[in-house]
């Protein structure tokens, strides 16, 4: 009977460990210090950008440029490149992913109306150490998937780069009542490349440049993991599973201590009691 019991226990343990530790959806928080970020906009979630004093290029028409100061609504779908080496000046390039549809409109700071963008189209601003010398910064707001930090570090990669400087990356949980708390944090070191995978929202965040060298990118995302590259090593993922959750969250952790209270209290009464019937 005893064979039978612990052969039955083995069975049904073994079900129960596998759904513990499969990877589960959980909120992603990134910040990074970064020379390269790039992403796909959302049709559906329009993108505004505050510009100053940036050179645009349509469809890589170097006779097209001009200086423009305004507001740039990115409305298509579309692949956003966003660079900054060092102290050196900004460029961003964008591709509509959509066919025959622009990437979006420009509205100068002096005109009531809206133009419509090309297809593709690159944005400088050259002039980042004067503004910011000034106290002055180039906030742009992130709404998008498949956001990626960096670039893969190789040893056939020389010369000037774009890549990740720092970072960290923390997945958080949420408690029944609602209250959120730390799963797991880890570090990203230079070189590094992150890219989320299986989202089931979009990333929403921002991409700051100020006194500092390169660029400052944050945003949250939900999904289940995230592709991380490290110098000289094959890309794993980065994920949370079940037991992860289980163990840091404070209500779980809570409930546990008050039923193992509650459980020694009973087995102490039921001694006492044994004791006194004896």
């Amino acid at each position: 009977m005893k064979a039978k019991l612990i052969g039955f226990i083995v069975i049904l343990a073994v079900p129960v460990i596998f759904v513990l530790l499969m990877n589960v959806t959980t909120t992603f928080n990134i910040t990074a210090q970064v020379e390269r970020i790039e992403f796909d906009s959302d049709e559906k979630n329009p993108i505004e950008w505050e510009l100053r004093k940036a050179i645009i290029t349509e469809n890589a028409d170097e006779s097209s440029k001009r200086v423009f100061t305004g507001t740039l609504t990115i409305s298509a779908s579309s692949h956003v490149v966003v660079e900054r080496v060092s102290n050196g000046p900004l460029t961003i390039s964008i591709d509509s992913l959509q066919d025959n549809k622009q990437v979006g409109t420009y509205l100068s700071e002096n005109n009531s109306s809206s133009i419509q963008t090309s297809k593709k189209i690159g944005i400088t601003i050259d002039n980042t150490t004067s503004f910011v010398n000034k106290g002055q910064t180039v906030l742009l707001p992130l709404i998008g998937k498949d956001v990626t930090l960096g670039i893969v570090v190789n040893d056939k990669l020389c010369g000037s780069a774009a890549i990740l400087r720092s970072g960290k990356v923390t997945m958080l949980g949420k408690t029944i009542l609602g209250d959120v708390y730390k799963v797991m944090e880890s570090t990203l070191d230079a070189g590094d490349q992150i890219t989320m995978k299986g989202q089931e929202s979009l990333s929403y965040g921002f991409v700051l440049l100020d006194e500092r060298p390169a660029l400052t990118a944050s945003y949250r995302t939900i999904g289940k993991y995230a592709l991380l590259s490290h110098t000289g090593f094959n890309s794993y993922r980065m994920s949370a599973s079940w037991l992860d959750l289980l163990m840091k969250n404070t209500f779980v952790t809570a409930l546990y201590t008050i039923l193992g209270a509650i459980y020694s209290i009973y087995k102490l009464f039921s001694k006492k009691e044994k004791t006194l019937y004896e």
